[in-house]
């Protein structure tokens, strides 16, 4: 049997048994840190300062409720076809969860507390829009809505 065949026997086999399908899907979330996506709120400018706070999320939407770890970008645009240009004062974390610069105004990364979050202090003197994005297990983005310097 092709291992092709043998996960679609599995699967059929989990979705008639609410039990298997249970243990599959907590496995899942093991394998992958529990976290499935993020929620991002971004505050109004203080100082030249936007703090954007950052909640991750299991796979059932509620928030994460264990420590995470997880990496962030700085983009250009929504879509997540671009880093950003923008050279930040200074990016760092907030009061929630703990944040190291891995590539300059690019790349993050980030350790949530135990409740799932973290904060996120993007500071430039001057316009600038760039957005957040965690990257999810196998490659995907969540994005945050647009972090406007004025």
């Amino acid at each position: 049997m092709s291992l092709a065949e043998s996960s679609r026997l599995a699967l059929e086999c989990a979705l008639a048994n609410p039990t298997a399908y249970q243990e599959i899907k907590e496995t899942l979330e093991v394998i992958h840190g529990g976290v499935a996506s993020a929620s991002f709120t971004v505050n109004t400018e203080a100082a030249n300062a936007i703090t954007v706070n950052v909640q991750l999320k299991d796979s059932n939407g509620a928030n994460l409720a264990q420590v995470a770890a997880v990496t962030i970008l700085v983009l250009a645009d929504a879509a997540g076809a671009a880093f950003n240009s923008t050279n930040y004062t200074t990016i760092a974390a907030g009061t929630d969860g703990a944040l190291v610069e891995t590539v300059a105004d690019k790349v993050l990364m980030g350790i949530s507390e135990s409740d799932g979050d973290l904060d996120v202090v993007l500071t430039v003197t001057g316009a600038a829009t760039s957005y957040l994005a965690v990257v999810l297990p196998g490659g995907k983005l969540s994005v945050s809505g647009a972090i406007t310097h004025s």
